[in-house]
């Protein structure tokens, strides 16, 4: 799990990701549904990739100035960059304003050959 350090915290992570919560997940979670974060929205968590990209866009048009469009540049081995594009998950091009929330996911896939 990275970036956790709580053991608690990373066992009640990994329940949940298998649909397995003992009775103390369970309580650890109902302890925390009200903790306020300050100044902050929490994550929240998508089934669907539409339904995230719906709820990105509502989040994007609230926030003033003009958005602006990045798009991906890969390069190397023409192969592997088809490879790279065919199975990744990650937009072509990303729409932003100044203030919006970016959750940076990387894939890392060892190739062996």
């Amino acid at each position: 799990m990275f970036r956790q350090k709580n053991p608690e915290f990373v066992e009640t992570l990994n329940e949940l990701r298998s649909a397995t919560l003992t009775p103390a997940s369970i309580q650890r979670l109902k302890a925390a549904q009200h903790h306020k974060l300050a100044d902050s929205q929490p994550t929240r968590l998508c089934a669907h990739n539409s339904t995230a990209e719906t709820q990105n866009a509502q989040c994007l048009s609230k926030l003033q100035g003009p958005a602006i469009a990045y798009a991906a540049y890969d390069s190397g081995d023409q192969y592997f960059v088809d490879q790279m594009a065919k199975n990744s998950s990650a937009p072509s091009s990303l729409l932003l304003k100044l203030g919006a929330k970016v959750r940076l996911h990387v894939e890392c896939y060892k190739i062996m050959v």
